[in-house]
Formats: structure tokens, C-alpha cells, sequence
């Protein structure tokens, strides 16, 4: 059975009467390797993009590292180089805390 097999029948057991199109070809994302499935996963929804989830905790803590991480998952969730430079921006207009706040209004961080 396939992955997009497999994850039809979950749905539809899950959510019985509920169509889904399991043509559609899915993306691996090696991201979501390293995600545990006991985790709480929670999307911050107040983020500008809730979607795109960054691991800092326990990561470097240098402010460019934060960056590069963070506009490196928004161009893997195909964010517009316009609206990454923008967030560039932001981050970079103020002191590490304004990196941290930018970082967790336009991302889910954990």
C-alpha cells in the first residue's frame, strides 16, 4: 500500500464521509523526520505563517543562525522571496529579542 493509499484509508477512517483526493502528489519533507509523534505538535495561529514549524529550541542561539533557519523553512513552505526579505527586515530592525518576537510572529517556533 502507498503512503497516499495509507493516508486516505486514516482519513477516512478518521473522518468518515470526507472526501479526499489522493491524487495529489505529495512532498517528502525530511523536516518531519526529526518531529516526535507523542509530541504535542500545535500550530501558533496568530503566526503570519502557522504552517511553516521551526525547531530553535535547542539549536544555535546566534541571531543569524535564527534567521538562516527561519528563511530557510519559509522558502522550503514557498514563501515569495518579497515577503521573506520583508521578514528580514522586521527581524533585523531591532535588538536579538526583536529576532526572537519577529521569529514567532511570522513562523510556529518550538
Amino acid at each position: 500500500m502507498s503512503y497516499q493509499e495509507d493516508m486516505a484509508l486514516q482519513n477516512e477512517e478518521d473522518n468518515p464521509g470526507l472526501e479526499i483526493d489522493s491524487s495529489e502528489e505529495l512532498e517528502y519533507d525530511p523536516e518531519l523526520d526529526n518531529i516526535d509523534e507523542n509530541e504535542d505538535v500545535s500550530l501558533d495561529l496568530t503566526a503570519k505563517h502557522p504552517e511553516i514549524i521551526v525547531q530553535l529550541t535547542g539549536e544555535d542561539g546566534n541571531a543569524f543562525a535564527i534567521l538562516g533557519r527561519v528563511r530557510q523553512a519559509m522558502r522550503r513552505g514557498k514563501v515569495s522571496e518579497k515577503e521573506i526579505q520583508a521578514f528580514q527586515d522586521e527581524a533585523t530592525s531591532g535588538d536579538y529579542n526583536n529576532v526572537l518576537a519577529t521569529c514567532m510572529r511570522w513562523v510556529t517556533v518550538r
